[in-house]
């Protein structure tokens, strides 16, 4: 008797068991999907907007110097990769007092003829380039083109040296576009204002600031949405209950927008959901609210356009 009164106390902690197991486990499926909001509170931040794009140092200047009568070499007096003052001679001529001399400080990057070698009127002797002064070239998105100015200052960080920041200046930005992929994007040149160890065909990542506020309200971007074109925060109310709210926005980084009116510092805004699918959330944009799911305009592309190092050489003629 009293084993078979065990075993059935046995039996219904068992049972009683299974069943708060399985309310649990049910009422946890039945979260799975719901949503849960993040937030973020409206500060007073500095904020930038920046644009930028890799890229690859090249000489400011680069020659094929040639040769200005029909001569015969008598001695090269260089060797490629070496360097030179403006005014070296570079090759002396058979027969003649005069010399081939270096135009610039810089670097003999290849060496074209030989000693004996007979030349003639315009035939490319050596390529030299200007190791003194570096430009970086990158590409710039069409979208951001109207941003970007001659004399802003750009900070440069090269590859080689990747705690350093080096500091330069736009000189010149094209008139024509190439477009790759139904994507127009635009070459702008950066000269460097110092060149501390710097190389020819190092690479670097030019970021140009096109516009800055000290003391802005900010919120992440990610926070503003696109409802039949007007943009709109979900407010926070203490209460616990949610407001749509209209916002004008100004200038954004990757991350922070600006809010010009429609909301107040310190007020609580809600981020998209983090486990449904409502949001695709994309860095560097504002979300489009539509039947199902929403989608990112992001503001600049730049980021995804690569540089093809491509540089025209000059020719000179000594």
């Amino acid at each position: 008797m009293k084993k078979a009164f065990v075993i059935i106390l046995v039996l219904l902690i068992l049972s009683f068991g299974a069943a708060r197991g399985y309310q649990y486990f049910a009422a946890k499926k039945g979260n799975v999907g719901q949503p849960e909001h993040a937030s973020a509170i409206a500060r007073i931040d500095r904020i930038e907007m920046r644009v930028s794009a890799p890229g690859v140092v090249e000489p400011e200047k680069r020659d094929v110097l040639k040769a200005g009568d029909g001569y015969i070499v008598d001695k090269v007096l260089v060797k490629e990769n070496s360097e030179v003052k403006k005014g070296s001679k570079l090759i002396t001529f058979k027969s003649r007092s005069n010399t081939f001399n270096a135009p610039y400080d810089g670097i003999i990057a290849k060496i074209i003829v030989d000693d004996g070698d007979p030349v003639s009127k315009g035939q490319p002797l050596i390529e030299i380039f200007d190791n003194k002064h570096f430009l970086t070239k990158i590409m710039v998105d069409e979208l951001d083109l109207p941003s970007i100015t001659i004399g802003q200052e750009a900070e440069i960080v090269v590859k080689a040296f990747p705690e350093r920041f080096f500091i330069g200046k736009v000189t010149d930005i094209s008139q024509e576009g190439r477009t790759a992929n139904g994507i127009s994007s635009f070459p702008v040149t950066i000269r460097l204002e110092e060149i501390g160890g710097i190389r020819a065909g190092m690479t670097t990542e030019a970021t140009i600031v096109t516009a800055m506020k000290e003391e802005a309200l900010v919120v992440p971007i990610e926070a503003v949405s696109i409802v039949d074109g007007e943009k709109i925060v979900l407010v926070e109310n203490p209460n616990g209950t949610t407001e749509k709210r209209t916002v004008e926005t100004g200038i954004s980084s990757n991350i922070m927008v600006e809010i010009i009116s429609g909301l107040a510092e310190e007020e609580i805004v809600q981020l998209p959901q983090t486990t449904n699918d409502l949001f695709q959330l994309i860095p560097g944009g504002f979300p489009v609210q539509g039947e199902e799911r929403s989608e990112f305009i992001s503001p600049s592309k730049n980021e995804s356009i690569q540089t093809d190092g491509d540089s025209t050489e000059d020719e000179e003629v000594l």
